[in-house]
C-alpha cells in the first residue's frame, strides 16, 4: 500500500484528491521497492517520475486582502481628484457681488472697502470722515468730544474773550496812532500852515497889513520858513494876472538869507489896479 502525498510533500488520506494543508491536487508516491515478475529480486523498480503539476495557489485570504486594500486605494484617489476638481471649478467661477459678473480682486498693495467714507464738515467748519466725529466734531476742532451745550457754553465764552483783547488791542493802537501824530505835529509845527515847496523851504500867503509907502495899487504878502535856512539869499517870484492872461511878473527878495525854521514875510508889489498873483516859487540859497 503506497502512502499519498501532494507535490509540496504532505502526506494526505486515500480519499483526499487536495491536499487540506496548502490545497494541491494530490499524487501517489512509493516508498518502497516490490518484486515483479520474472525479475531479480534483487533489481528495485525504476522511480516513477511524479507528473507535472501547476504553480502553487495563493492563500485565498491573502488575495482577497490584497483586493480589498486595492479598492481602497482606488477610492481614496477617486475621492481626492474630486475635491481637487471641486476647488479648481470654485476658483474658475465667476464671482456673483461682482457688477460685471467677473471675478473681482484688489490690485497689489491697495486695500478696498465695502463702505464708502463720507466726509462732513462740522459747526465750525472742520472737515473729517463721518466716522470720526463725537457730538458731530472733528478731531481737529478744539471742541471735539464735548457735549453741545459745553462746546456752545466755551464757544460763547472764547468769542467774548477774543472781543476783548481785539478792544483792548485797537485802542492801544488808536493810542499809539494818536502819539504819533502827536509826535509829527510837534516836529512840524515849525511850518504848520505852510505850503510845501521841497523838503527845505515852506510858504504862505499872509496878511501883514499896508504896503510900503512908495505902492500905488496894491501888494501881496508872502511868508517863507525853511527846515535848514537859507545862507546867502532868498528870492520870492510869482506871476501878475489879469483876468486868465499873465501881465506880469513879481519880485522881492534880500541878499543875506535866512535862519532855519524862523519865519520871513516878504511883499510882491502890484504894477496895476485889479490883477492877481500866484505861482509862488522861492529861491534858496
Amino acid at each position: 500500500m503506497a502512502t499519498i502525498r501532494c507535490p509540496n510533500g504532505h502526506e494526505v488520506s486515500d480519499e483526499g484528491k487536495f491536499c487540506s494543508v496548502c490545497g494541491v491536487r494530490t499524487r501517489e508516491e512509493p516508498l518502497a521497492t516490490v518484486d515483479q515478475p520474472g525479475a531479480p529480486a534483487s533489481m528495485p523498480l525504476s522511480p516513477v517520475s511524479p507528473p507535472a503539476f501547476p504553480s502553487p495557489v495563493p492563500d485565498r485570504s491573502m488575495r482577497a486582502r490584497w483586493s480589498s486594500l486595492r479598492l481602497r486605494t482606488k477610492i481614496g484617489l477617486i475621492v481626492g481628484a474630486v475635491f481637487v476638481g471641486l476647488v479648481l471649478v470654485g476658483a474658475l467661477l465667476p464671482d456673483s457681488n461682482s457688477p460685471s459678473g467677473a471675478k473681482s480682486a484688489a490690485p497689489t498693495g491697495t486695500t478696498t472697502s465695502a463702505t464708502e467714507v463720507k466726509s462732513v464738515t462740522d459747526t465750525d467748519g472742520w472737515s473729517c470722515d463721518a466716522d470720526t466725529t463725537k457730538y458731530g466734531l472733528c478731531p481737529l476742532n478744539p471742541y471735539f468730544g464735548k457735549k453741545p451745550a459745553a462746546a456752545r457754553r466755551e464757544r460763547h465764552q472764547a468769542a467774548a474773550t477774543a472781543a476783548r483783547i481785539n478792544a483792548a488791542r485797537r485802542a492801544q493802537e488808536a493810542a499809539a496812532a494818536r502819539a504819533e501824530a502827536a509826535r509829527i505835529a510837534a516836529a512840524n509845527a515849525w511850518h504848520k500852515g505852510y505850503n510845501q515847496q521841497d523838503e527845505n523851504v515852506y510858504w504862505k500867503w499872509v496878511n501883514s497889513g499896508s504896503c510900503q509907502d512908495f505902492v500905488q495899487d496894491g501888494c501881496w504878502h508872502v511868508a517863507v520858513i525853511t527846515r535848514d535856512g537859507c545862507s546867502s539869499y532868498v528870492g520870492v517870484n510869482a506871476n501878475e494876472y489879469q483876468g486868465g492872461s499873465i501881465v506880469g511878473q513879481l519880485l522881492d527878495n534880500q541878499g543875506y538869507g535866512i535862519p532855519a525854521k524862523t519865519p520871513r514875510v516878504f511883499e510882491l508889489d502890484a504894477d496895476s489896479g485889479g490883477v492877481k498873483a500866484g505861482d509862488v516859487s522861492i529861491d534858496c540859497t
